[in-house]
């Protein structure tokens, strides 16, 4: 006996991964989700990834999704195949829908699919059977049908690869499949380029209304091999934001990975300074400079997959502005930074103070307490600050006291605040310069400041000033004088700082230096003052009061405009001057009783200023309405140019009042004696009918409601109105008539001519036009002319055409030796026409007003007829007919002679001279008809046959053959058997083959073992397990069937494992334990949902009871694996999960 063995060895790591893929793979068997079965010679290679076939002859294996799949929805599936590494090698892959089992699929041979039935697969064949392609090639097929281009082949075969034909290189390439459920299409995709499609309700069609079904792959090889592998993609890469980032900033990380089936279920992120994080889409801050490495590793129907990228965090530059600084408001400080490299970039915040932002040591001079903030980017463009606060303390507000005012010689106290030191300038006079308090005697008015200084050091100062006074000298000022209620007299006193006017009578207020005075009467004042020492002094000072004069004048009469304006003076006083306003901008006027002239109309206000001798005004107003002119407009429709007798529109556009309106329009100017004619309406008519005078003035008067009167004058021209005439000659119908003009016009030129020819579309605009009338008879033509200035004249005149015959005949297609009947639809066909006259276009001819003929040969011919009319008019027309040829049918026969069911193929070798066939119509001599071209009939009764042939042409010409026994369908054997068996135990591996065929002379059997035999009924026994397909071929002479049968020959082993167990002591299902026939060597292990290892046997009898290290596990679910060796020496695996229940 072998050793047993064991679970290979494993490194940590991968024990790791594979503890967790036994967790993976029990959560996810109990929430449904991917679990794969592994088949025949499959085995796994990784977690995603399977080998199907080793590069060994006689292989196969299949990989199945063990969860069904519901084909009423869509999926999207991409995998990564692999082909093997010989070009000569075999047999292929294929991607496989089926609804049997998770066991289908590991015979040899057939790609590993063959007969699974009902199915879908997307086969890609790499060996060359016969009638197959040459290159790789790849074909959708149903119902485990490998053979191309029958009923089960569903799309291709194509080239596997649209860029080679070999894709046994020795490298991985990219399978996607599609489904669409909405559209029923199944797309494949290889490298991605599109390489076939198919579109069919598979679900119906073909898994007869189930749309469950497993997907998987499977593989053979037989005599030539090669290796088959597939993975399901699993391909973690991120995105991240930001690879080079500066200390303390986020760096931001988003998952690009991309899975081939299911979904990611887990994202797990290590960012390579001992932190870790979880989902699609993170973000991570490092607390230390550095390069680290980044690692996502992504979780997919248990298995996982890493990948790993850099990230470099570059520190932060060094800055430092030192300690805070103090200063006084007003001083300035320069900041010193350190730690700063050659090629960073730097940035102040706030600059205000700073004398020169732009340099790293620039001069503050805030105005309050200010902290400053230097910004540094280092070369990586990672940013630093430091902050200094520079204190500004305010100055001191020093106060020397309120200015003072003594007299000479007396002794005052000053007094300052607001500081602890004090210094006074001058020290002069003062008693002690350096005291807030001290005594001044100055002489003088003297000013003095003092300097205060604070405990912090900071200075201000102040001023104050003693004023020292002499003796009081009062001035009352001198006399003065006012006119009466017009003028006030304004008093000032000087020499004092207190006063007291006497009397107080008219004045604003006694006791003020300067006192207003408005009184009535002539006053004598005496003024008091009193300076700041109490001092007093007196002055008088005389107001003369004057009376006023009188303003008046006689308001003058409204005038219109240009009229003089008349002014009447009332006034009176001594020695009056005047000054005369109008009111309209105009120079002052000084006369007594002036007139004046207004240039502009309107509203005047005149006012009158008089002085009298002592200088005393009085004023008058009054107003005076100057009249506007009416400002009379008009217009002239259509110009200033008219023709003679035509009717002139004259327009008044007068704004404004209007009273009257007087037209003269200056028709008679130029003849002595004889008046205008005029006109009292607005808007009048009028027409000049002699055009030799000119031109004509028109004048236009308007006076308006207040009498005033203006006129405005225009001239006209007037042009000489042309005379129209023609004359045209007289033809036949389709002959051009000839106008001739002969219109006429004096001084002027005509240069227009519009032509109506009468027949309701012809028309011209030249002098002598010519015109082809369509139809005969007398039209009556207008000719309308125009000179060079405008003017017209119209005249209608008849012109005659004569009939000419109007030729229409037509013709009927026909077919080549048909009679070719022709119809004359020309008019007139009476008396009026002397000759018909027909040409066929085959050197024929006929006369008559209707004809045939029969042409000799298929072409297209162009028939004319000619007319003649009774008045020698003469007309021609023609037709196009086409004679068609006649198809000569012919066909060949493909396989004339075979076995029934016969099929025969009908090869269609019609033809035509021009044009071509369109309608076929065989009669295949059995009763049964067919139309297309080149139809493909299965007799299915033995006999000879007639075959007929009817051909028609697209112009409906029709021709028939027939050959007479021209198929002969031979009778055909039925294959048929029975077996004693379907499956068989290797040990009694022994079949009984039963012939049940018909009509039979020979049986050629093959047993799928590469053993054949010709018995009728054969017995064999099979010396390995496998599936064998047999085959029996009957024939007859030339005729043969072939029946199709499998037999399953199985190893003498099974192994059972019950998905439930009951520990709970009451003697029944109390262990969980595997069993089965030819086992030699056995191991089984139990793991937790953490992957961790409960229990392991190597006993079949040795079962696990629901304990760990002696105590009672929890109820729940539990991974398992069992490792088997056969008697065969073959391994099997088998894992899942177990319910314990309790």
């Amino acid at each position: 006996m072998k050793p047993l063995r064991l679970l290979p060895t494993y490194s940590l790591h991968q024990l790791f991964k594979t503890i967790c893929l036994i967790w993976v793979l029990v959560f996810y068997s109990y929430y449904s989700f991917g679990q794969y079965q592994i088949n025949g010679s499959a085995s796994q290679t990784s977690c995603n990834c399977y080998q199907l076939t080793p590069a060994q002859g006689g292989q196969g294996g299949s990989v199945w999704n063990v969860n069904l799949f519901d084909l009423s929805n869509s999926f999207d599936f991409t995998f990564d195949v692999f082909l093997g590494c010989d070009d000569g090698g075999a047999d292929g892959l294929a991607f496989v829908l089926q609804s049997l089992s998770v066991n289908a699929g590991t015979a040899g041979g057939g790609i590993g699919y063959q007969g699974i039935s009902p199915s879908v697969a997307v086969e890609l064949d790499n060996y060359q059977n016969n009638n197959e392609p040459g290159f790789d090639h790849m074909a959708i097929q149903r119902n485990g049908d490998v053979t191309h281009g029958g009923a089960n082949t569903l799309a291709g075969p194509v080239q596997i690869s649209a860029a080679t034909a070999n894709v046994e290189d020795c490298a991985w390439h990219t399978l996607n499949v599609v489904w669409d459920a909405t559209t029923n299409t199944l797309t494949v995709f290889f490298d991605g380029a599109l390489r076939l499609s198919y579109t069919g309700n598979i679900i119906n069609n073909i898994f007869g209304g189930n749309p469950n079904v497993y997907w998987g792959f499977t593989a053979a090889t037989g005599g030539a091999n090669n290796q088959h592998q597939f993975c399901n993609a699993l391909n973690p890469a991120f995105i991240i934001t930001s690879p080079t980032q500066c200390l303390g900033l986020p760096v931001d990380f988003e998952s690009a990975s991309a899975v081939a089936t299911g979904q990611i279920t887990d994202f797990q992120w290590d960012f390579g300074d001992g932190t870790t994080s979880t989902g699609g889409q993170v973000s991570h801050t490092y607390a230390t400079a550095g390069t680290f490495d980044v690692e996502l590793t992504i979780s997919s129907e248990g298995c996982t997959e890493s990948s790993t990228t850099q990230v470099t965090i570059n520190p932060l530059p060094s800055v430092s502005l030192g300690i805070d600084q103090a200063v006084c408001d007003g001083e300035s400080y320069q900041i010193t930074p350190t730690g700063l490299v050659s090629g960073e970039t730097f940035q102040w915040n706030p600059t205000t103070g700073l004398d020169n932002p732009s340099i790293s040591n620039p001069i503050a001079t805030p105005t309050i307490t200010t902290t400053y903030t230097l910004g540094v980017l280092d070369v990586n463009g990672c940013p630093n600050t430091d902050d200094i606060e520079i204190t500004v303390n305010p100055l001191p507000v020093a106060d020397a006291g309120a200015n003072q005012t003594i007299c000479n010689q007396d002794v005052t106290t000053m007094a300052a605040s607001g500081g602890v030191q004090y210094s006074w300038n001058p020290a002069t006079d003062l008693a002690d310069g350096t005291s807030a308090t001290t005594q001044a005697s100055p002489t003088t008015t003297t000013d003095y400041t003092v300097t205060v200084t604070d405990a912090n050091g900071c200075v201000d100062t102040d001023d104050m000033t003693i004023t020292v006074n002499p003796f009081a000298l009062v001035s009352a000022g001198a006399d003065d004088s006012m006119c009466n209620g017009q003028q006030t007299v304004q008093l000032s006193a000087s020499g004092a700082v207190d006063y007291i006017w006497n009397p107080p009578t008219g004045l604003s207020d006694p006791l003020i230096a300067n006192p207003v005075f408005n009184g009535t009467t002539t006053t004598t004042f005496t003024v008091t003052g009193t300076d700041a020492n109490g001092c007093e002094d007196t002055d008088d000072v005389e107001v003369i009061v004057f009376p006023l004069p009188v303003a008046d004048f006689t308001q003058p009469a409204d005038v219109c405009l240009g009229n003089q304006t008349q002014i009447v003076d009332n006034s009176s006083g001594n020695g009056l001057l005047y000054a005369w306003d109008f009111g309209d901008g105009s120079a002052i006027n000084t006369d007594p009783s002036p007139t004046h002239l207004y240039t502009t109309d309107g509203n005047f206000t005149i006012n009158l200023v008089v002085v009298d001798v002592n200088g005393c005004t009085a004023t008058a107003s009054s107003t005076t309405n100057v009249y506007p002119l009416p400002n009379p407009a008009m217009n002239i429709s259509d110009g200033q140019e008219f023709c003679e007798q035509e009717v002139i529109q004259f327009l008044n556009e007068t704004t404004g009042s209007v009273a009257r309106v007087f037209w003269n329009f200056g028709d008679n100017a130029f003849i002595p004696g004889l008046p205008n004619a005029t006109s009292t309406i607005d808007n009048p008519t009028f027409a000049y009918n002699n055009f030799v005078f000119g031109p004509y003035t028109v004048t236009l008067g308007i006076t308006d409601a207040a009498g005033c009167y203006e006129q405005t004058q225009t001239s006209i021209v007037i042009r000489d109105k042309p005379r129209a005439e023609f004359s045209s000659n007289i033809v036949c119908q389709g002959v051009a008539t000839d106008f001739t003009d002969e219109s006429a016009v004096n001084a002027s030129v005509i240069d227009t001519w519009q032509w109506d020819l009468g027949d309701g579309t012809g028309t011209a605009s030249t002098a002598n036009p010519s015109y082809s009338y369509t139809q005969a008879g007398v039209y009556q033509a207008e000719l309308v002319v125009e000179t060079d200035h405008g003017c017209k004249d119209t005249i209608i005149k008849d012109v005659i055409v004569n009939a000419t015959p109007v030729i229409s005949i037509s013709g009927i297609d026909t077919c080549l030796n048909n009679v070719t009947v022709f119809s004359n639809n020309s008019s007139p066909q009476d008396n009026t026409i002397t000759s018909w006259d027909w040409d066929f276009g085959d050197a024929t001819t006929a006369t008559g007003v209707t004809a045939s003929t029969t042409y000799l040969d298929y072409g297209i011919y162009t028939v004319m007829l000619t007319a003649t009319s009774d008045s020698g008019c003469v007309a021609s027309g023609t037709t196009q007919i086409e004679v068609f040829p006649n198809p000569e049918p012919a066909f060949s026969l493909v396989d004339a002679e075979g076995c029934t069911p016969h099929e025969v193929l009908f090869v269609n070798e019609s033809s035509i001279a021009t044009g071509q066939n369109s309608e076929y119509l065989w009669d295949l001599g059995d009763g049964t008809t067919d139309s297309s071209p080149s139809p493909l009939y299965t007799y299915p009764d033995s006999g000879f046959y007639d075959i007929t042939l009817s051909v028609t042409s697209v112009e409906g010409c029709n021709t028939v053959i027939t050959e007479e026994s021209a198929v002969r369908a031979n009778i055909t054997p039925v294959a048929d058997f029975s077996q004693s068996a379907n499956e068989l135990l290797f040990l009694d591996a022994v079949i009984e083959l039963t012939d049940e065929s018909e009509h039979v002379i020979n049986w050629d059997w093959d047993l799928g073992d590469g053993t054949t035999s010709t018995d009728a009924s054969p017995i064999h026994r099979y010396d390995e397990p496998g599936t064998y397909y047999i085959a029996l071929t009957v024939t007859n002479g030339d005729c043969e069937d072939t029946k199709r049968g499998v037999v399953k020959v199985k190893s003498n082993h099974t192994f059972y494992i019950p998905s439930a167990f009951t520990p709970d002591a009451d003697d029944i299902n109390e262990t969980f334990f595997g069993t089965g026939e030819g086992v030699v060597e056995y191991n089984m292990q139990i793991h937790n949902r953490w992957g961790e290892l409960l229990f392991e046997s190597n006993d079949l009898d040795f079962h696990w009871d629901g304990t760990f290290k002696g105590k009672q596990v929890e109820a729940g679910v539990y991974a398992y694996k069992f490792y088997v060796l056969d008697i065969e020496n073959r391994d099997h695996q088998y894992s899942g999960v177990v319910h314990l229940i309790r």
